[in-house]
């Protein structure tokens, strides 16, 4: 059912609602918001052309024989192999990588360089199921070495969105345990895709490092041209197999996001109510992603002031709409769940957390969340109508306002 930009709602439903129904009459499919969430601002230097066009300007001759296996530090849990090869750079713009970090004491970001091994990556020998492999591995054994790495700062927002994450984290174990022995079904999970994307998400803002204990035996592989006067320092990290991995992983981004609004939507227009933990689980680790999606819009400006008003004005449109389409993504559960009559749907009211709840997790995960408003609520009401700060303003963490996650928790409670 869809109406057309002539009527506010479809010949089918007008007879039925008398008003419009953004559930039922939506113009469009929520995938179709991907372009909004992901704006050009953060993927579009992200994209093969630009990849491409980088390859062409810097590098003179690949040596493809000199051939090695490298492993990749993301800064929690275990490294990423890659397979990479030398090449020959044009310039000294592969030699050195730069990078970004808080000075403790003006607590601002200041650029520093470090020395960078002129390698590419064999891109034909990425497999985007390895890379779910791994990704399947951090959520399991290394998810408190993925939060320390997240939360650096002490502050009650980094402690409440801690909380919040560890109980999704505990929510999509129970899933993950209780579909072990139903790969149909683990493969529907949705607030396992969302902790993908979360972390995902983290990596493509940073880069990936060479281990210490690697930094030496790179070295004395390369050919004299390319050797640098001695070995790599803290976080050295090869600028070109780093940008063809966050090519390769946008590309993973994109159609996972794409396909989390795809299976929400399926939730939605399912006739039964139950269960609505999941599809409220995924909505509540999208508002983080988004919300550090936003920040990252900023950061851009932080690093690269624009070079006129109208290109301020741009990311502030881009961060503008994104709201709008979230906005538009809670009337959708609203819409979907509230009982006939009511104004609104309250899941995290105390007094009705476990209406009509048969599972123990959907029950527990439910109370969870009662719990940290209860506990954060008065500094989730300031928050919430907070503007995005910069970036150095929150201290140099995506996602540390909390603007989203607050709006999201308070709706609903």
């Amino acid at each position: 059912c869809r109406r057309d930009d002539s009527r506010q709602v479809c010949q089918g439903c007008e007879p039925k609602l008398g008003k419009a129904n953004p559930l039922i009459c939506s113009p469009t499919a929520l995938k179709d918001f991907t372009p909004v969430f992901l704006p050009d601002i953060l993927f579009g230097p992200l994209e093969a052309k630009a990849l491409q066009a980088f390859t062409q300007d810097y590098v003179t001759i690949n040596v493809s024989r000199n051939k090695m296996i490298v492993d990749l530090d993301s800064g929690f849990g275990r490294p990423y192999r890659v397979s990479v090869y030398e090449v020959i750079p044009n310039g000294q713009e592969l030699l050195v990588s730069k990078q970004f970090r808080l000075n403790k004491y003006t607590q601002k970001h200041e650029a520093w360089y470090t020395w960078s091994p002129p390698l590419a990556m064999d891109i034909k020998t990425f497999k985007s199921t390895d890379f779910n492999t791994y990704l399947e591995d951090t959520l399991h054994t290394h998810w408190k070495g993925f939060l320390k790495s997240l939360f650096r700062h002490r502050n009650e927002w980094n402690s409440t969105q801690r909380n919040v994450l560890n109980k999704l984290h505990r929510y999509y174990r129970s899933f993950a345990e209780k579909n072990s022995n139903s790969p149909s079904a683990s493969k529907s999970n949705l607030p396992s895709l969302c902790l993908k994307l979360l972390l995902m998400e983290f990596m493509m803002n940073r880069v990936f490092a060479i281990p210490e204990k690697a930094k030496q035996g790179i070295w004395e592989k390369l050919c004299s041209q390319n050797k640098v006067p001695k070995p790599y320092g803290t976080f050295s990290s090869p600028r070109l197999v780093n940008k063809q991995l966050k090519f390769l992983l946008s590309t993973m981004f994109q159609k996972l996001f794409t396909d989390i609004l795809s299976k929400i939507q399926a939730l939605l227009l399912q006739s039964k109510k139950e269960p609505w933990p999941e599809v409220f689980a995924a909505v509540l680790a999208l508002s983080m992603v988004i919300e550090s999606l936003q920040m990252m819009i900023l950061c851009k400006e932080c690093f690269n002031p624009p070079t006129s008003t109208s290109s301020s004005t741009n990311s502030n449109t881009d961060i503008h709409k994104i709201d709008e389409r979230f906005h538009f993504l809670l009337q959708l559960l609203q819409t979907k769940y509230k009982s006939r009559g009511a104004s609104c749907w309250r899941p995290l009211n105390s007094k009705a957390s476990y209406h009509g709840l048969a599972i123990a997790a959907d029950r527990e995960f439910v109370d969870n969340l009662v719990a940290i408003v209860e506990q954060h609520g008065e500094y989730l009401r300031n928050v919430s109508t907070k503007p995005l700060p910069k970036m150095d303003d929150s201290g140099g963490v995506p996602g540390t306002c909390g603007r989203i996650l607050a709006q999201f928790l308070l709706s609903f409670s």
